[in-house]
């Protein structure tokens, strides 16, 4: 099954607020063009085309759990991609960095993955998040 990997959501640095839905659903009187243009005010993230275990869209910028590790999604150029990396938790000596595709597919001995929050609502210690 394909996910619309076109989807967006944007997080309003003024009200300090996460908005989805993007580009079909408009953020109060702005549209998508609108939130674009102003990055000042707007941060825009990508869904990456992959769900968790529980069927959540990651999107740039969320944090993954497999119980061990606290993962960061984020774009990568030299994978041609999103990636997971390794921020909290056990973090893996041979591979900081790891295919989000691969770690949300079971190819990370078959532990399970979840979204467990995001960069920006979440300003506690990456600790909390393991599940």
């Amino acid at each position: 099954m394909r996910i619309n990997r076109f989807r967006y959501r944007a997080w309003s640095k003024v009200n300090e607020e996460m908005h989805t839905g993007l580009p079909y659903s408009p953020v109060g009187k702005d549209t998508f063009d609108v939130i674009l243009k102003h990055p000042q005010i707007y941060e825009v993230m990508q869904c990456a085309d992959v769900t968790d275990n529980d069927g959540v869209l990651a999107f740039e910028g969320d944090y993954l759990s497999d119980g061990k590790t606290i993962w960061h999604v984020k774009y990568s150029q030299t994978m041609s991609g999103f990636c997971a990396e390794a921020v909290g938790g056990y973090i893996p000596t041979d591979c900081k960095i790891f295919s989000l595709y691969h770690l949300c597919s079971g190819h990370n001995n078959k532990r399970s993955v979840t979204v467990v929050g995001n960069i920006y609502e979440h300003k506690g210690a990456l600790s909390d998040l393991l599940t």
